[in-house]
């Protein structure tokens, strides 16, 4: 089972799924000034209270952001990635608004090694496929009626799910019987990580692949 670093963004993030021995990262991307851009965009969730939004902003700035860390055209922060040694990425797109052949250049000027295209616009993804000849993977974070509908309609490889749905009975299963790859995401304890390998998928997104590879007790490869 693949262990991928999720939201490798900055330079803090990655040096750590670096020293740790992962291969594997995800790079959210979003629009920026016209420009396909590593950059990981606040919460769209709007916290009631002040109190509330005070402690999302603490948590954006020190878990989902490097305070030093600035956004950086694609391809830049790609290059970066691949000269510390990372060998495969995941890029979760945010912005739908992307031109697919634009983001493909963009990947392909700062990575020669494999790429996944995930996203939740699944009519984005299919674009991705159809104009840029990407390998895609749906993301689920909302379970669909026919849970293998909408990543056979958008010619995806795989799917990219929410580990809460991805226990729920028999959807992997479903998933499987349908020929698609599964990636379960966001595994951060030993438990979840033990229970995801009984379900037999092909790998996991994780913030902390410390505690995933103690638990599957070997080291990624």
């Amino acid at each position: 089972m693949e262990i991928i670093g999720h939201r490798a963004n900055s330079g803090r993030i990655a040096i750590f799924y670096s020293m740790v021995g992962i291969k594997a990262v995800e790079v959210d991307v979003s629009l920026k000034s016209g420009k396909p851009m590593a950059l990981h965009g606040r919460p769209s969730v709007r916290r009631a209270t002040p109190i509330g939004r005070l402690w999302g902003w603490i948590d954006y700035k020190l878990f989902y952001r490097d305070p030093l860390y600035k956004p950086m055209p694609l391809a830049n922060w790609l290059e970066r990635l691949w000269s510390m040694g990372f060998t495969k990425v995941v890029i979760d797109v945010k912005s739908g608004g992307i031109d697919p052949t634009l983001l493909a250049s963009e990947v392909e000027r700062g990575w020669p090694g494999q790429v996944i295209y995930t996203s939740e616009n699944h009519r984005y993804l299919r674009r991705l496929r159809e104009e840029a000849s990407a390998v895609v993977y749906t993301t689920y974070s909302i379970l669909p009626v026919d849970v293998a509908d909408p990543a056979l309609k958008a010619g995806a490889e795989g799917v990219s799910i929410r580990f809460d749905l991805a226990i729920e009975d028999n959807v992997i299963r479903a998933l499987r019987q349908s020929g698609l790859k599964v990636v379960v995401w966001t595994v951060n304890t030993e438990d979840q990580a033990k229970t995801v390998e009984k379900l037999g998928v092909d790998a996991i997104v994780s913030d902390r692949p410390d505690k995933v590879l103690r638990a599957l007790d070997k080291r990624e490869k």
